[in-house]
C-alpha cells in the first residue's frame, strides 16, 4: 500500500512539474507583456500566460478597428473581442476575461468616487465623466460579450442588430 501510495503521489508531482515547465516555458517565450502566444499553447485549458497573452493582443487588435466608447463601435468591440477570444482560448476564459474586466472597470470606478469625496484636493481638476463606468454600463458591455461568445459557439457571425449600444439608467 505504501509504495503504490509513494508511485501515485510520485506520478502526480511528475505531472505538476511537466505543467509548471510547460507554463514558465510559454511566459519566457511568449509572455503575457509580449501579447503573442501559440493557437495551440492559448487552446490548452491550463495555460494561463499564454491565455491572457492572446487574450490582450485580441484586445488591443480589436481597439485599434473600434476605438470608440458607448456606441456601435464599443459593442461591435466587445463582441469581436468575445467571440475572437471564444474561438482562440475557449469559451470559458472569454467570459471570465469579460467578467474581470468590466469588475475592475467598476472597482476604479467606485475607487476614485470614494477617493474625490474623502480626499476632494487629490482628485482636483480631473473630469468627473473620466472616472470609471456605471453598472448600467458593465451590464451593456456583458451583453456585448456574450452576444459573441454565442456566435463564437453557433459558428455565426455577429448580429449587429442584436448588440446593445448604449447603456440604460442605472439601477442605482
Amino acid at each position: 500500500m505504501s509504495e503504490a501510495y509513494d508511485d501515485g503521489l510520485s506520478a502526480l508531482r511528475q505531472g505538476a512539474q511537466s505543467l509548471i515547465a510547460h507554463n514558465a516555458l510559454a511566459l519566457a517565450s511568449t509572455g503575457p507583456a509580449a501579447g503573442a502566444a501559440s493557437p495551440s499553447a492559448a487552446r490548452q485549458w491550463w495555460n494561463l500566460p499564454a491565455k491572457i497573452a492572446a487574450g490582450r493582443r485580441i484586445a488591443n487588435e480589436e481597439l485599434q478597428k473600434y476605438p470608440t466608447h458607448n456606441d456601435a463601435g464599443d459593442a461591435m468591440r466587445h463582441a469581436e473581442w468575445s467571440q475572437r477570444m471564444a474561438k482562440e482560448i475557449g469559451p470559458i476564459f472569454s467570459r471570465l476575461a469579460g467578467l474581470e474586466h468590466e469588475g475592475q472597470n467598476i472597482v476604479d470606478s467606485v475607487d476614485q468616487n470614494i477617493g474625490r469625496f474623502v480626499d476632494p484636493e487629490a482628485y482636483a481638476g480631473r473630469p468627473v465623466a473620466g472616472v470609471g463606468q456605471t453598472i448600467a454600463e458593465s451590464g451593456m458591455d456583458l451583453r456585448n460579450n456574450a452576444a459573441g461568445i454565442r456566435a463564437a459557439r453557433d459558428g455565426s457571425p455577429i448580429d449587429p442588430a442584436g448588440l446593445k449600444v448604449a447603456p440604460g439608467p442605472s439601477p442605482y
